[in-house]
């Protein structure tokens, strides 16, 4: 069993709109998440495990919770993947 003190989790309702983006890199998602926080948008970002091909500690998702047009004024120069 691994250990999940801290752990934060987040129910998203079956009807919630997911739209997965892409950002250049890690820089840029700092950036997005500044952004976020100026806007008072909730946000998540997430730390990868490492039990993959990724490093243990990498910052590799941004998730991003609001109303469309307040996520939009944000996300809406990225790329979907």
């Amino acid at each position: 069993d691994r250990d999940v003190t801290g752990v934060q989790t987040c129910a998203l309702p079956i009807w919630a709109k997911k739209v997965v983006l892409s950002c250049e890199n890690e820089a840029q998602l700092l950036q997005l998440e500044s952004l976020c926080n100026e806007a008072k948008l909730p946000n998540s970002l997430i730390t990868d495990a490492g039990l993959t091909q990724i490093p243990s500690g990498s910052r590799t998702v941004l998730g991003v919770f609001g109303a469309v047009s307040q996520v939009d004024k944000v996300t809406g120069k990225l790329r979907t993947l």
